[in-house]
């Protein structure tokens, strides 16, 4: 295996072959035929992109628009609710996770967070101890709309912190500064939020270990639930003379996972430590659950059914008013099981018993490479990486993907 080069992105494996391509059909189409289907489903999710941010960050390529959001949004998400809501398919179908992500989702008026929140528990079935969950930076979360939010059933917050460090937050382009970041989440968790996860961005621009540690003692004093731990990458505007250094990279993530596995925190995918954070949205997504998407640019799947709503608004408006010509992609069954093995990988599990893998010679041989390079351990007929295996872990995605 190649490890020349580190793959720090999830997408880095997710080129899966045209073959797989059964072609477009109509959304409605597709939700009459598969109607039966989905009462096995138990723990769906569903996903709202909001791609609205006053502010773009110098690090971010995500799906947004710098602009204040459009009066009329939280009424087109609604609509689209209303319309999958008529359903069988939909009815027969129980979500066990809400994801608000962006842009930055808490750009929208209290009142119309309020009402998209409102609108999912009216027309949608929930497991009893469903997570909602929502992406916000400090300064657009408001006391107005902390206290709406927990009182609709919000009960986790992603907060995009990236570093405290007043010099690191400069670099990425953070408004406000570290200590005013670090005092709105201490009120927050005063505040009877406890599920709390921060985005931490490692190895920008000169970064010290000693800075990269200030940032983990406070996830620590703050006895945060969970954070993920991205490397910087040359995305977005983000644009810098300085070679990102293999060595460095690999001491800082060493001396994250060393640190915070002291505090009580591990692994639960590649790029995410938890204490406490169960993270049903991914984990749910990450083992073939649906993702139903709401919102300019959301996407999703139901079952092998590719959906990927316009980013573009007009085009967005245009196909909640015709929602009858919707269309999605249809893939063909091998998908899905590719999809739970993508799964598995980003959870640092290797994948045994899935029929793509059984009786693959090239599989069994890359498994034996991995354990012998100490990327993996087998322990009780299980699989998983070490500590050196999640950080190539996109790489050995992207290769063991391959190979299938």
């Amino acid at each position: 295996m190649d490890v020349k080069k580190r793959l720090k992105s999830h997408h880095d494996s997710m080129d899966f072959k045209v073959s797989m391509i059964r072609g477009p059909k109509k959304t409605v189409d597709f939700l009459d035929e598969n109607n039966g289907i989905s009462h096995n489903k138990k723990k769906s999710c569903i996903y709202i992109h909001v791609p609205f941010c006053t502010k773009i960050c110098t690090f971010c390529s995500l799906t947004r628009n710098l602009s204040e959001p459009v009066d009329d949004y939280h009424k087109l998400v609604i609509e689209e609710i209303e319309n999958y809501s008529k359903f069988d398919y939909i009815k027969n179908t129980v979500f066990d996770a809400v994801y608000f992500g962006g842009g930055t989702p808490t750009t929208l008026k209290k009142e119309y967070l309020k009402d998209i929140l409102c609108a999912l528990k009216d027309n949608f079935n929930f497991t009893d101890d469903a997570e909602f969950s929502t992406e916000t930076t400090v300064t657009e979360f408001e006391q107005d709309k902390i206290i709406m939010l927990k009182n609709e059933g919000l009960n986790r917050l992603s907060i995009g912190v990236q570093t405290f460090s007043d010099r690191g937050r400069s670099i990425l382009g953070r408004k406000g500064s570290g200590d005013i970041a670090y005092k709105k989440i201490q009120t927050l968790l005063d505040q009877g939020f406890r599920n709390i996860n921060i985005d931490i961005i490692y190895n920008y621009d000169n970064q010290t270990e000693a800075e990269l540690l200030q940032d983990l003692n406070k996830v620590y004093d703050l006895d945060l639930a969970g954070f993920s731990l991205y490397s910087l990458m040359n995305m977005g505007k983000f644009k810098s003379n300085i070679k990102r250094d293999s060595n460095v990279d690999k001491r800082l993530f060493d001396t994250i996972a060393d640190n915070s596995e002291k505090e009580g925190y591990h692994f639960i995918e590649l790029t995410k430590m938890v204490k406490r954070d169960q993270y049903k949205y991914i984990i749910n997504r990450h083992t073939g659950q649906d993702t139903l998407p709401l919102g300019a640019g959301a996407g999703g799947n139901l079952n092998s059914f590719i959906i990927m709503n316009k980013i573009n608004l007009d085009e967005y408006r245009q196909s909640i008013s015709q929602f009858s010509k919707r269309k999605g992609m249809l893939l063909n069954a091998q998908y899905m099981e590719r999809m739970r093995i993508k799964g598995d990988l980003q959870r640092g599990i290797i994948p045994q018993n899935y029929s793509l893998v059984k009786n693959n010679k090239k599989i069994s041989r890359f498994i034996a490479t991995i354990l012998d390079k100490g990327l993996a351990s087998k322990k009780d007929e299980k699989i998983r990486f070490t500590k050196e295996g999640i950080f190539w872990g996109n790489n050995i995605s992207k290769e063991f993907l391959d190979l299938l």
